[in-house]
């Protein structure tokens, strides 16, 4: 789960992924997030990897998990 802001209290950007498939890209309201990351032993893979590319326009934050 992705939240715009310091906690898990912040509003949600984006619900659970998982799977092979691309999430769609998340903007930020300011210059944090908060990420849960949850896995159990019931799937196996080789892990994730998240991108993020920080902006100066409006303080944005634009970041993809892949």
């Amino acid at each position: 789960i992705i939240y715009d802001g310091e906690t898990s209290a912040s509003p949600m950007l984006g619900n659970w992924y998982c799977g092979a498939s691309i999430p769609p890209s998340h903007i930020s309201s300011g210059n944090e997030i908060f990420i849960r990351f949850q896995t159990s032993n019931r799937y196996t893979s080789q892990g994730f990897k998240m991108e993020y590319h920080a902006t100066s326009k409006l303080n944005f934050i634009n970041f993809e998990l892949f």
